[in-house]
């Protein structure tokens, strides 16, 4: 049956009346379309996750305990990302349990344990030294307590509100509003005298001691080094898997800063580097600390107009040799952490491949190699996480739907919003 005019002019009257509900629901339609958009997208990124060889035999220079466990893990993660790919480039599906190679997966468990000892050894006197510090760092903390009080006042204010039917009213509320801050601090003087001896004891164990930094950083594959056959595969890997066009120039200084990025993008230097900073500074000053805290009062009580409060001299000396402290902690349990999630990885990844009674999902494997990856190297600009996150794709395409329907109601003329 064909629509006549007049029903086509009873439809339209319907939804002028209803145009709130209207708009409301394509604003809706619209935000959950957009989300599955960003689902779809991800889906279709995660085809090909970057793969790419350590080349670790062209170094510049012989390479250590720490380039030898870095590439390992290095190597660990891009096996799984090859088989990933493998499966999503063959027409009739598979599993990545079944197209990993297991026997360099092993290889490469084995070269990370054994590779992390030597690390540890490397850097025993880091963690002995880290182990130390908790007693005297835990006595100094006690040495100041702050504690405050925000100060409020009650404010009756009017408020005028008009319905639909065009009525108002006045109606009188109360808030509360912020006034002042009282902030009190206390000196703990034979605390302080006790933290004193635990760090100058601390400090001179270790003052003859001789750190010895990793410098990675200072490791570089050479490409010169590569055979043409390498270079070429090497190439068409960056194209493929990295930039994921393969009509994309490549050149020598790309090829350079994509082959380094196991070595660029750890943080282990940068933790080794913070922690003897630290040690460095309180060394340094462990004289003036005390001596500014010995010149405190035992009780201080400020009120100011702010929420906070820098404190006496006293009590600023001691928070910055506190920092000084838990920074030396902080440093080297960045270091632990990262080579025990990396070994943990790699056990995770053997036993997936070990037990055939059992099979691991793809992204299983693809999560645990990429939780590896991300513990050694935070710093990579290769983006290997480029899994779809479905429940987050939806969620924000939810919360975008009702932002985008509650707009676009209050903006419309037939709601009761801002016009």
């Amino acid at each position: 049956m064909e629509p006549t005019l007049a029903g086509l002019l009873e439809v339209g009257r319907h939804l002028a009346e209803n145009a709130e509900v209207v708009s409301g629901l394509a604003g809706s339609t619209s935000g959950i379309g957009g989300g599955l958009l960003t689902h779809w997208w991800q889906l279709r990124k995660s085809r090909v996750l970057p793969t790419l060889p350590s080349h670790a035999e062209a170094l510049a220079r012989e390479g250590d305990e720490a380039t030898r466990f870095f590439s390992a893990v290095h190597e660990l993660t891009m096996t799984v990302t090859e088989a990933w790919n493998a499966v999503r480039a063959r027409r009739s599906g598979g599993r990545v349990e079944e197209v990993v190679k297991r026997d360099v997966i092993t290889r490469c468990r084995d070269d990370i344990v054994g590779a992390a000892a030597q690390l540890r050894g490397r850097l025993e006197d880091y963690a002995l030294c880290a182990g130390d510090v908790d007693e005297p760092r835990d006595v100094l903390r006690g040495v100041w307590t702050y504690r405050n009080h925000h100060n409020y006042r009650t404010e009756t204010y009017t408020v005028t509100t008009t319905d639909s039917k065009g009525k108002s009213r006045t109606e009188t509320r109360t808030r509360q509003v912020y006034v002042n801050t009282d902030h009190w601090f206390d000196f703990d003087r034979t605390r302080a005298e006790k933290a004193e001896r635990h760090i100058r004891a601390f400090l001179g164990d270790w003052a003859k001691v001789d750190f010895q930094p990793l410098h990675v950083h200072g490791h570089e594959v050479v490409i010169a080094k590569l055979t043409p056959a390498e270079r070429s595969f090497l190439e068409r890997l960056v194209r493929n898997t990295v930039l994921e066009d393969p009509e994309a120039e490549v050149s020598e200084a790309d090829l350079h800063h994509w082959a380094n990025q196991w070595l660029l993008g750890t943080r282990i230097d940068a933790s080794l580097r913070a922690f003897e900073e630290n040690l460095a500074s309180m060394d340094a000053h462990v004289g003036t600390v005390f001596r500014v805290m010995y010149e405190s009062d035992a009780h201080y009580h400020f009120r100011t107009t702010y929420k906070s409060h820098s404190g006496p001299p006293g009590f600023q000396q001691h928070a910055s040799a506190v920092a000084w402290l838990a920074g030396i902690s902080a440093a080297w349990g960045a270091v632990d952490r990262m080579i025990d999630t990396c070994v943990a990885s790699a056990e995770k990844l053997v036993a997936f491949a070990s037990d055939p009674s059992v099979i691991e999902s793809d992204r299983e494997y693809a999560q645990v190699a990429i939780e590896a990856y991300e513990a050694a190297f935070p710093d990579s600009a290769i983006e290997v996480d480029q899994l779809a996150s479905y429940g987050w794709s939806v969620a924000l395409g939810v919360l975008a739907a009702a932002v985008s329907g509650a707009l676009t109601w209050l903006v419309h003329p037939m709601g009761y919003g801002i016009w």
